[in-house]
């Protein structure tokens, strides 16, 4: 009876503890500064930058970068994807600091934006190294699928770029540094 018990108790301590764990996971979901979570157009895209540089360095993840606005139906669509899609959105938070970058007509972050290989789409995708370093440009077509994205293609992406960057050449000497604002 005595064995019984403390396997009892060993495996509700053991379930509060998971609990705890994914309350953990939830709560650090909350707490995702602005610059992950909406594309602002008024935002300051370096300080954004800088910030979530000084977190990638901190949690020793790379950052990926989204360039749209909500203006962008393809950008709705991979937000909308990435509600419905809890695989892949964990994954990348746990493997990315994600950054979002506002472009649209009322602001180009042109001054941001123009130390980085050029795309011609929104979404678009780079991936930095720790240290800042631009290590990839990434057009997402190749990610969707019909009115939406491609779940085996986005994590296939997510998990190249997670686990290969030790093995990345950076794509620009230096991290995107221009002080100035876009008008």
């Amino acid at each position: 009876m005595r064995c019984m018990s403390i396997a009892l108790l060993s495996t509700i301590m053991l379930f509060a503890f998971g609990c705890t764990q994914q309350s953990d996971k939830v709560e650090q979901k909350l707490e995702l500064p602005r610059y992950s979570q909406v594309y602002d157009a008024n935002h300051d895209a370096q300080a954004d930058f800088s910030f979530a540089l000084e977190q990638a360095k901190t949690s020793d993840r790379p950052i990926l970068m989204f360039v749209g606005g909500d203006w962008c139906s393809w950008c709705r669509a991979l937000d909308a994807f990435l509600q419905k899609t809890p695989a892949v959105n964990d994954f990348l938070h746990e493997h990315f600091v994600l950054l979002k970058v506002y472009y649209g007509r009322d602001n180009r972050n042109a001054a941001f934006l123009s130390n980085l290989p050029p795309f011609r789409g929104t979404p678009h995708f780079y991936v930095f190294d720790t240290a800042g370093h631009i290590v990839h440009s990434q057009p997402t077509e190749v990610l969707e699928q019909g009115q939406g994205y491609d779940e085996l293609k986005l994590m296939t992406f997510l998990e190249k770029w997670a686990s290969g960057m030790a093995v990345a050449q950076p794509l620009a000497s230096s991290v995107p540094n221009n002080t100035q604002t876009a008008q």
